[in-house]
């Protein structure tokens, strides 16, 4: 494995939308009736299911039976199912986590394979506040779907400041952000999108440690345009907009002590052991050059590293 830090995910479609074994099974429901599809050009005719074993239960046979060739033959660290509905996931379980387990592997499913899952997915939209349970958010950087749509205009993706924003408001508050990233039909990643994640990538690469492996503030995500991430060791004040007059104001307390250094992640030489105080009104107000600040675009990342000798 020569990237060992990347888990491995798939994804599986729970229900099939035109098999016939869902339906005579009574396992359709709603816009997924288990039926075969009507031919586009004469409803009357019904199109031809290819591949089908008939004599098969569709959730034992199929289902399950998918599930586990994902999670044996492939490895997968990741069971990201789609839609929900009937399912054996509780005995799936069973199989797969004692499995994953004797190898040393970490493996999680999402709430849409049925029982047991370990995150929620919330799809085009996100929470507002910190959840204690992780989730995580999907959505296409195409403004209308997560395929590669060769309509869509390329002033009309998502920006990299939008995208970088959103990653950063969602793991403030719990959550990742899966964004699907839509390749042509040969696999390629167009060059309006490659732009805008080589952004976001070159910011993470100097301020991603306010990002990677960080927790929630219980306290509170935010503050206006600003965002709070914590690690054990240090604090992070993140903000959306560039910093007015060469200073950071935060209205609202944080977790900072005499003798605690601020830094701004990516500002160089000038932005490393910035000096601060706390107002008389309790606002912390950071000092920040402005060749500190020219340095850093799409987001501005405070990092506040604790004297841990005197919080002992």
């Amino acid at each position: 494995n020569e990237r060992p830090e990347m888990k491995r995910g798939t994804y599986i479609t729970m229900p099939e939308w035109y098999n016939p074994d869902a339906g005579s099974g009574g396992y359709g429901f709603g816009d997924w009736p288990g039926q075969l599809a009507h031919n586009a050009y004469d409803y009357s005719k019904l199109e031809e299911y290819r591949g089908r074993l008939p004599g098969k239960d569709y959730l034992r046979d199929q289902q399950l039976e998918h599930m586990r060739m994902l999670a044996r033959d492939y490895e997968s660290e990741i069971m990201w199912c789609d839609i929900g509905g009937p399912n054996l996931t509780k005995e799936f379980a069973a199989e797969w986590y004692p499995f994953a387990e004797s190898q040393g592997r970490q493996v999680v499913m999402n709430n849409r394979c049925g029982d047991l899952p370990q995150f929620d997915t919330p799809e085009y939209t996100r929470f507002s506040s910190i959840q204690s349970t992780k989730w995580e958010t999907s959505e296409g950087i195409d403004p209308y779907c997560y395929a590669y749509n060769r309509d869509t205009k390329p002033e009309e993706f998502k920006s990299a400041r939008t995208v970088l924003h959103s990653l950063v408001d969602i793991v403030s508050k719990n959550g990742n952000y899966l964004i699907g990233l839509g390749p042509t039909g040969d696999g390629d990643i167009i060059q309006p999108v490659v732009e805008r994640m080589l952004d976001v990538g070159k910011w993470l690469k100097h301020s991603g440690e306010c990002v990677y492996g960080t927790k929630y503030f219980f306290p509170g995500a935010e503050h206006g345009q600003l965002r709070f991430t914590q690690t054990e060791t240090t604090f992070c004040i993140i903000s959306f907009v560039r910093p007015e007059d060469g200073k950071l104001v935060v209205g609202r307390d944080v977790p900072i002590l005499q003798g605690d250094k601020v830094s701004l992640l990516g500002g160089g030489k000038a932005g490393e052991d910035l000096k601060w105080r706390v107002d008389g009104g309790g606002q912390l107000v950071v000092d920040v050059p402005e060749k500190a600040i020219d340095k850093v675009d799409l987001a501005w990342a405070f990092k506040v590293e604790y004297d841990l000798p005197k919080r002992e």
